[in-house]
């Protein structure tokens, strides 16, 4: 179970005049998301839905919630829960109650119970799931096998990758059946499965208090006062991932249907991580169904070599972080078309009339020399911590939502004999795992060139995808 903020839309302190509370240095949501509008102060033993939901275990938290195990009285069994807004739950409910018989549906993540909780923040809706494991991005740390430099990354198995890949693809598949986008993709929203969830006792499932950290110090306010709108403490995650299923049987799904939504209604604000967006989602700010495209290529990629496909700097402007994303696409996917330097306003600055680069760096470089110009461009990047704020968003662009029942994909090679493509096949062959033969590359490097294109109209559906030979293999899970 999970809180989150009655009106998410409402201001909280976000400045240091505005600070309420003494900084906690602990791995934990921000304390000051506490307060009237804001998260809701949960504390391990709390009951909700009096007498059903008892709080055992901290799981996670996110921009807008924070993940709790409970222990359900009605039926003994512990379930995952969290408080989301009306949009979600919309989205949930609808595919709760859908009837369509689809292999995906049962690789998303099962919506079990809702309710309101009225607390001193306000009212919050309450979501409670069926309890998951870890998500791929932390299990990948665990995992961790050794890339082709003999240093340890975040990359998976190829046997596993290629079962993750294909059960988030069902289950994706299963959305867009539905005329639903996730909106999100990404690593820490494909979860994996408990095995023998039920043969473990309450003492396994609990928070383990003798862990270091467990919970931080007492939140204090800067004045003084008692707040009852925030916790007494904030509680770190711990993860179920000693309990995760990770052999040739595991299965994987898709949560967090947060960023989600219906064909017909995109939304004007979006929550997809930078490095994940596709050409149009940063030239326009407008997102649609083919987001979740491109996600999966950038996916295959990631757990494969261990590595992001996209490494975009932030900037304290939106305007630098979309130019050092489209000069990201530029290095690695190719030059960009006509309709992509239209679409930038700073192009001109990076490229000439002949679509030639002539500028490799963001803003003007270091005087004191640290970065080189090479053959390639700058040999590190200017970097800034700086996030986007909601002002960041535009929306001036319409999309069509991708065909139903799509032809099977062609399977030329993407790359063709073009002798100006870029080092993406490169960046892939330095990467890919030890156990991969030269056919297989080339299986994975043709998929990528076909998700991964400028002309939107060109990428593949998730089915289409799920039709690629890299997937006809018998040892996945689904």
């Amino acid at each position: 179970m999970s809180s989150c903020p009655s009106d998410p839309s409402e201001k909280l302190a976000t400045s240091v005049k505005e600070l309420l509370f003494h900084t906690l240095y602990a791995p934990t949501e921000d304390i000051e998301n506490y307060g009237s509008g804001g998260l809701y102060p949960v504390h391990f033993g709390d009951i909700f839905k009096e007498p059903r939901y008892k709080v055992i275990r901290r799981l996670g938290y996110g921009s807008f919630s924070t993940v709790w195990l409970v222990k359900d009285f009605h039926s003994q069994d512990s379930h995952r829960g969290r408080f989301k807004d009306n949009t979600e739950l919309k989205i949930l409910k609808h595919l709760s109650e859908t009837k369509q018989d689809h292999p995906g549906k049962k690789h998303v993540v099962k919506l079990l119970d809702y309710f309101m909780h009225e607390g001193s923040n306000g009212n919050h809706l309450c979501l409670v799931f069926e309890t998951m494991g870890a998500s791929s991005a932390s299990m990948a740390e665990k995992i961790s096998l050794k890339g082709p430099r003999g240093v340890d990354n975040r990359a998976y198995p190829t046997w596993m990758v290629k079962s993750l890949i294909r059960q988030a693809l069902l289950g994706l598949d299963f959305l867009h059946q539905e005329r639903i986008a996730h909106g999100d993709f990404q690593p820490g929203n494909i979860l994996f499965s408990i095995s023998n969830l039920r043969s473990l006792d309450k003492k396994q499932l609990a928070q383990d208090f003798n862990a270091e950290g467990a919970i931080s110090g007492p939140v204090r306010r800067l004045d003084g006062t008692i707040d009852p709108g925030a916790p007494r403490y904030l509680a770190l995650n711990q993860s179920l991932s000693h309990y995760v299923n990770l052999g040739h049987d595991f299965v994987a799904k898709i949560s967090d249907m947060g960023g989600a939504f219906f064909f017909s209604s995109p939304p004007k604000k979006y929550v997809t991580p930078v490095g994940l967006r596709n050409p149009e989602l940063v030239a326009s700010g407008k997102i649609d169904v083919l987001q979740d495209v491109w996600s999966v290529g950038c996916l295959i990629f990631e757990f494969l070599t261990g590595l992001p496909l996209l490494n975009v700097s932030f900037y304290d402007s939106e305007e630098d972080t979309n130019s050092a994303h489209f000069l990201e696409f530029s290095d690695i996917l190719g030059p960009l078309p006509q309709w992509i330097l239209s679409a930038w306003p700073q192009s001109r600055t990076h490229f000439d009339a002949e679509g030639n680069q002539i500028k490799y760096y963001i803003r003007e470089p270091p005087e004191d020399g640290d970065l080189e110009l090479s053959d390639g461009g700058w040999d590190g990047q200017l970097e800034n911590d700086i996030e986007p704020t909601d002002e960041d968003f535009i929306d001036d662009m319409e999309f069509e939502p991708a065909p139903n029942d799509p032809p099977e994909l062609p399977m030329e090679d993407a790359k063709a004999d073009d002798p100006t493509m870029p080092p993406l096949e490169d960046f892939f062959d330095q990467n890919k795992p030890s156990d991969m033969t030269p056919d297989e590359a080339h299986l994975v490097k043709t998929l990528l060139r076909q998700i991964l294109q400028y002309d939107r109209e060109k990428r593949p559906t998730v089915s289409q995808i799920l039709k690629h030979p890299w997937f006809n293999s018998s040892n996945e899970a689904v």
